[in-house]
């Protein structure tokens, strides 16, 4: 296969299953590390060195989705400004101080929830799988690995029950990280945000306004207020957020994880050493496939030139399977030095969930491994996303 396989498959970055298509990008890496791809109208960084070079220069910038966002204002019920005005609480839509002060904000408010979360994670994994072994079965992505994460946080900061079911459609919000595929995702962002923010912003007003010890009484003290805010909608904003931006990334982690190690990828690791070779199962499944950053500068990369303005698409999933970063047998899953690789980003621009990321995959086959044997009784159903790899159903059984 030569540079061809580009133009071949046009769908490489876009569907999420197989994960066979990691084998491709070798053939694609092996005429050069960073590649001009016509149906992305983008550069293709496959090399882990250039992936994590590329994603920590400082002259990288996400990709604006902000002039699409108004011209979409008013159709069917998208209401431009305040969208925007919540992708303020998004630390990487800023710039210079601004950016410091929110990441750093946002960085506090994570290790003070995921401190929470990741011992009662444990707990709630412990207890849907001993639930599952008694029915003998369970839809793994569904039942599990999607609700994880989410479950964890709402009884963190102690929601009610009846309101959780709407507060995970928040994981449609994982469409704001990069490009969906379709505007209808778009359409659907600004309902889900108010109907979120409906939910959690009276919640937050009562914890501030109680005498009691809360989470969302600590998350105040750290949490950024503009001039034309308010405290309980800040929090309520961020909170939101938080729970979008963790939900399919970690399910993903969870789901993918064992099909994996389910598939010859992993078939020779007894299911009791699951949790031995977590970081690795992360590597492997690589959550985010793939982002796209423009640059402010011309920059050299690779042998490539890339000019100012110009795309950059970086196979996250593509750099994890990289020789140069895991050794031999990259798509094996096996106990490694090189951790986790790229997939919660890297340096200063690494992601705010990478702590509770791991710690709830290994939570999860931790769960797992003291069930027993796992076998896939369907198909897998992929989650209709461009950019994260997400699952909706994923049916096992016990054997």
């Amino acid at each position: 296969m030569t540079k061809a396989a580009i133009e071949q498959d046009p769908d490489l970055l876009l569907e999420p299953l197989p994960l066979s298509h990691a084998s491709i990008f070798d053939a694609i890496r092996s005429e050069g590390h960073v590649q001009w791809a016509p149906h992305l109208r983008a550069w293709l960084a496959t090399g882990h060195a250039e992936a994590a070079k590329l994603i920590r220069h400082p002259t990288a910038r996400e990709v604006s989705n902000r002039e699409l966002w108004r011209k979409l204002d008013g159709i069917a019920g998208v209401d431009s400004e305040m969208v925007l005005k919540t992708l303020r609480y998004f630390p990487f839509w800023l710039s210079g101080t601004d950016h410091k002060r929110m990441h750093e904000a946002t960085n506090d408010i994570a290790k003070r929830l995921f401190a929470e979360i990741e011992s009662l994670a444990s707990r709630v994994a412990q207890s849907r799988v001993e639930e599952a072994a008694r029915r003998g079965g369970l839809d793994l992505a569904r039942d599990f690995a999607n609700t994880l994460y989410t479950e964890s946080l709402f009884q963190v900061l102690d929601i009610e029950p009846d309101k959780r079911e709407v507060l995970r459609n928040a994981r449609e919000l994982s469409a704001i990280f990069e490009f969906p595929r379709t505007i209808e995702k778009y359409r659907q962002l600004p309902r889900i945000l108010a109907a979120n923010h409906a939910i959690l912003a009276p919640h937050v007003q009562r914890c501030l306004q109680s005498e009691a010890p809360t989470l969302i009484r600590l998350l105040a003290a750290i949490t950024p207020v503009a001039d034309d805010d308010s405290q309980a909608d800040a929090i309520a904003r961020t909170l939101a957020i938080l729970t979008a931006a963790g939900s399919d990334t970690t399910a993903g982690a969870i789901a993918y994880g064992v099909y994996e190690l389910l598939s010859e990828s992993g078939c020779n690791i007894d299911q009791k050493d699951w949790p031995e070779v977590s970081d690795d199962v992360i590597r492997q499944v690589s959550p985010v496939v793939a982002v796209r950053r423009s640059f402010t500068d011309d920059i050299e990369i690779g042998g490539v030139h890339i000019r100012r303005g110009e795309h950059v698409v970086f196979a996250l999933v593509a750099a994890n399977h990289d020789m140069a970063l895991c050794g031999p047998d990259p798509h094996k899953i096996r106990k490694r030095a090189c951790g986790i690789g790229l997939s919660f980003g890297t340096s200063a621009h690494v992601c705010v969930g990478l702590r509770i990321g791991r710690s709830l995959v290994h939570s999860a086959l931790s769960a797992l491994a003291d069930a027993p044997r796992l076998k896939l009784c369907g198909q897998p159903l992929a989650r209709n996303s461009a950019s994260v790899r997400a699952c909706e159903t994923m049916p096992m059984e016990f054997v």
